[in-house]
């Protein structure tokens, strides 16, 4: 029962004093005739049904013995205040009523209702305070009374977990101060709960200030007592689902056994598996840490975060979270990204910028998926064909760009594979030598734009004193819109011209860009070696042998050195080796101007654009056979005999005229550096009878140039 206390009496002379400012009261300060005078009011309510039980619920109250006669005078007076403010039966009389009637039911503490009504009192008082406001209140305290909620939304609940709370009305501020409980949010038929904790809430600013609490994260499958967070003063709008602490101290039993600085983000959200909740999410501040051996020969570095079910590496873009793979106790592969998920049985990161290193060069690339799976102990780097991960793998060892989707690598192996994803019949790839060069490629990439777009950066770059530079300064500079600049930069990204961190709009200009507009402006020698690989589903592209690093690639058909001087290769068994600057070793056929050559082991010199040839098994020639064909130009035959047993070079053309840029028809030379021979044992002349050993020409070392 509510007992009545000196305030009471006070809240109520000071509703009379006001109510006799008024011409009118509403009501008549009779205790007995309210309910009828009420009853009167409801009779003008739409719902009859609903206003007869109110009604009858009211005289229950009124005559009720408990209830006394200065509580019964507090509520004329209230009631009289809110008609002078025009009040309607529904909402208004019915939520004061409903209210009164609950802090009743309840036995709340006196001085609790108390503080309560002398705020509803004043609330009333300003001229300015509208009904509706008040009406929001009752429903508040209302539900705080009945249901221990907090604050109620149609789509939030926020309530406690018992009744331990009292209103206080200091400074003309109403609040409910709570005792120790737990404090849950329900929204959307999931909940979240902050355990242990007390605080202050003022329902009219719908704020609560929290004193300490606990969060856990079981909804994500962890031991309450294995993964959680703890933290002092709080705040949460209760209008909202969800709570954000800026300092707290979070334990993850499983990596650390002290806690982790940083802050916490909570929401509700429907869990259907706790293996794919987000949140609770937790991030450290700036502090960073090491494991070691967070599986074997992967070492992680940088900050945490707890996402739902996910152990994440954290970091910023100054200063990613680092995935380091070591391969012989030396540093193998590089990994660095904002986020890793850290699991048991995997490490996940998207976005993430991987070196790969090779002895005096490395691989390269600045967004990929990046896999780790400890089942397997297998890597897998993914292009996935989104955002930066369009762009191909650079490769300094080699000097090639890489257009494959997979590199896979089975920790402790000799070999990573490079592939395309599984999906497709067959896997084509493609790698490209860095200082490829196609006039057609360089227009398309100006497209409309007058001034285009390798010059527009080189220019910027100069303006900033060779200095990075945002995207949108770059805008800036060239008058054009930033949206269209962004889409321009990540493009040429991932050709490789320039380094773009859509995180920072960052740009760095590579040195590709200035080899490029050297190359358009003739300053600079070029090539066109490009290797196209087509193997079947179950076939890698390429494969990298970490003992050499030399690049198998498989499925290479042909391959065109040079278009102007006409030297194409086809590798038998369609393999070659790629080593160190564009070297390569292979198996197979030459075909150069108007000579043909079979044989094993044939290297390419990239700086002296060579072919040595150790073991040149035949040699055959075309000549022209004096008649010409349909458009005028000469026919070829070829020269019966074979020239067999050689060994030489053949110079494609001087060192630095890759691009057939200067007209040389001097070249091709071939250069035979030994005896060779002529021989007649072939079946069709007289049936092999002049043996190889008894007839035969020897040809002394020779050079024959202009093979055009």
């Amino acid at each position: 029962m509510i007992k009545r206390l000196p305030l009471i009496i006070l809240i109520y002379f000071t509703i009379l004093g006001n109510a006799t400012a008024h011409a009118q009261d509403k009501f008549s300060a009779s205790l007995a005739l309210f309910p009828g005078e009420m009853e009167d009011v409801f009779k003008g309510a739409t719902d009859k049904k609903a206003s007869k039980l109110f009604i009858e619920t009211l005289n229950v109250f009124w005559n009720n013995a408990e209830t006394d006669e200065q509580l019964k005078k507090l509520v004329i007076a209230t009631c009289n205040q809110m008609a002078v403010k025009k009040a309607r039966p529904y909402p208004d009389y019915h939520a004061y009523l409903e209210t009164i009637m609950a802090f009743r039911a309840k036995k709340h503490s006196a001085e609790s209702f108390d503080n309560w009504h002398l705020a509803v009192t004043d609330f009333l008082n300003k001229p300015r305070f509208a009904l509706r406001h008040l009406n929001s209140l009752m429903k508040v305290s209302e539900n705080l009374i009945t249901n221990h909620a907090v604050y109620t939304t149609p789509a939030v609940v926020w309530y406690t977990k018992n009744n331990n709370f009292r209103y206080e009305y200091k400074d003309k501020k109403l609040s409910v101060t709570v005792g120790s409980t737990d404090l849950v949010c329900h929204s959307k038929r999931d909940s979240i709960t902050i355990y242990n904790t007390q605080g202050v809430f003022y329902p009219m600013d719908k704020m609560w200030y929290g004193k300490k609490g606990k969060i856990t994260w079981e909804r994500s499958g962890f031991e309450a007592d294995k993964v959680y967070a703890t933290f002092g003063k709080y705040k949460v709008k209760m209008d909202k689902s969800n709570v954000q602490m800026d300092s707290v101290d979070f334990y993850n039993r499983r990596y650390f056994d002290h806690a982790l600085k940083g802050s916490l983000s909570h929401k509700v959200m429907k869990v259907t598996d706790p293996k794919a909740t987000i949140y609770p999410k937790f991030v450290t501040s700036e502090q960073r840490f090491k494991i070691n051996k967070i599986h074997p020969d992967i070492d992680y570095e940088g900050g945490f975060a707890q996402n739902g079910a996910k152990f994440l590496g954290a970091g910023t873009q100054d200063n990613p979270a680092t995935i380091t793979i070591y391969r012989n106790d030396t540093v193998f592969i590089t990994a660095k990204s904002l986020y890793f998920a850290l699991r048991n049985d995997q490490i996940l990161s998207n976005n993430t910028e991987v070196t790969i290193n090779m002895r005096k060069g490395f691989i390269y690339h600045p967004g990929l998926i990046f896999k780790y799976m400890a089942d397997i102990n297998e890597v897998h780097l993914i292009r996935n064909g989104e955002g930066l991960a369009l762009s191909p793998y650079f490769d300094t060892f080699h000097n090639i760009s890489m257009d494959v989707e997979l590199i896979r690598w089975k920790l402790g192996d000799r070999f990573i594979d490079l592939r395309m994803l599984s999906g497709a019949a067959q896997n084509q790839a493609f790698f490209e030598s860095l200082s490829y060069f196609r006039e057609e490629f360089y227009n398309q990439l100006q497209g409309m734009d007058a001034i285009h777009p390798l010059q527009g950066l080189r220019n910027c770059s100069k303006y900033f004193h060779g200095l990075s530079f945002t995207a949108a300064q770059y805008a800036k500079y060239m008058g054009f819109p930033v949206s269209t600049i962004r889409q321009q930069v990540i493009q040429l990204s991932f050709y490789g011209f320039v380094g773009y961190n859509v995180n920072t709009d960052a740009i760095t200009i590579r040195q590709r860009l200035r080899d490029y507009l050297d190359i358009r402006l003739g300053k600079k020698d070029y090539d066109v070696i490009r290797f196209t690989s087509l193997t079947d589903s179950d076939v890698p592209n390429a494969r990298i042998d970490l003992l050499n690093y030399d690049l198998g690639l498989s499925g290479v058909a042909s391959i065109s050195i040079c278009d102007h001087q006409n030297v194409v290769f086809f590798p038998r068994d369609k393999k070659i080796t790629l080593k160190e600057n564009r070297n390569f070793v292979f198996n197979g056929t030459i075909n150069a101007g108007m000579l043909a050559l079979a044989g094993n082991g044939f290297k390419f010199l990239y700086d002296d654009f060579r072919i040595d040839m150790s073991n040149i098994d035949s040699l055959k020639m075309k000549v022209e056979s004096g008649e010409k064909d349909y458009f005028g130009l000469p026919l070829l035959k070829n020269v019966e005999n074979t020239i067999s047993q050689l060994s030489g070079y053949l110079q494609i053309d001087e060192p630095d005229n890759k691009s057939g840029i200067k007209k040389n028809p001097h070249y091709p030379i071939i250069n035979s550096q030994i005896a060779s021979y002529v021989y007649f044992d072939n079946k069709s002349i007289q049936e092999g009878a002049y043996h190889k050993d008894q007839f035969f020409f020897t040809l002394d070392p020779f050079e024959m140039d202009s093979i055009n």
